[in-house]
């Protein structure tokens, strides 16, 4: 599954810097007042960008993990919680409505606690998944708040219809889009958790895992080819986001 999305995604990033790429689909599952509930995808540049992404560092961490985590306790579980983890975040970056959005958002933060605490059995561990899980759910506070207020806002839950209200001039957009704005900017916040460099040092005990960490790469790996896919996955994650920030800039020039 993991392999086809990194392919597909391949493809589409293909096509969309030779041709250009731009479809958007909906599915209206119910209505609450004047507010559809619809679900669906979204398929333009930046969400390509971010499938690829996904795709790329999930396929990597798979083939790394596979290794790393033979012998490990719970190792199906593991492997389950990642698959539902990539699969949580393609639904976010896939989002064409702010509900759909949140859905995603809150199954990356379970999604989250499931791995970081997967060595649940010492007590820092588990200690480490509940901060990060809490971190997550007192900022999505903010992000949730600024969902009801765009949605109220603007009468729409489509991610496309807000930001064409953004760009022309709507009175009740311009009015709470500062608001809006800080709000969501919370929930970012506590999802990538930028201020709280303690809580970053308790994820790593919980999950046994620093990415960042070259020690970390030559104490566990058994041989050196492990290190230098290690070595390697820790240069993709940084390298493949400028590749694409690259790709974007060519593509506008172009456009230009």
């Amino acid at each position: 599954t993991i392999g086809f999305i990194f392919a597909f995604s391949s493809y589409l990033l293909y096509l969309n810097v030779t041709e250009g790429v731009a479809s958007e689909f909906f599915i209206n599952v119910g209505s609450i007042g004047s507010f559809d509930l619809e679900f669906g995808w979204v398929v333009d540049g930046l969400s390509i960008m971010m499938y690829f992404v996904v795709g790329t560092v999930a396929s990597l961490v798979f083939i790394y993990a596979t290794n790393y985590m033979q012998g490990e306790v719970r190792y199906t579980f593991f492997f389950t919680s990642l698959t539902l983890f990539a699969g949580s975040m393609l639904v976010l970056v896939s989002s064409p409505t702010l509900l759909q959005l949140l859905i995603g958002w809150e199954l990356v933060g379970v999604c989250s606690y499931l791995l970081i605490g997967h060595y649940w059995e010492k007590k820092e561990n588990s200690s480490a998944a509940m901060k990060a899980f809490i971190t997550n759910k007192i900022a999505d506070v903010g992000l949730m708040i600024g969902i009801i207020v765009l949605a109220l806002s603007t009468g729409t839950m489509r991610i496309s219809e807000i930001l064409y209200q953004s760009t022309h001039d709507y009175e009740s957009l311009k009015s709470v889009a500062y608001l809006a704005g800080v709000l969501l900017f919370i929930g970012a916040m506590g999802k990538s958790a930028i201020s709280y460099s303690k809580l970053t040092l308790n994820i790593r005990e919980g999950s046994g895992i620093s990415l960042f960490s070259w020690n970390y790469y030559f104490e566990r790996s058994l041989n050196w080819i492990e290190s230098i896919v290690g070595i390697t996955f820790s240069i993709g994650i940084i390298a493949f986001p400028i590749f694409l920030i690259f790709l974007l800039i060519k593509k506008l020039r172009k456009r230009e």
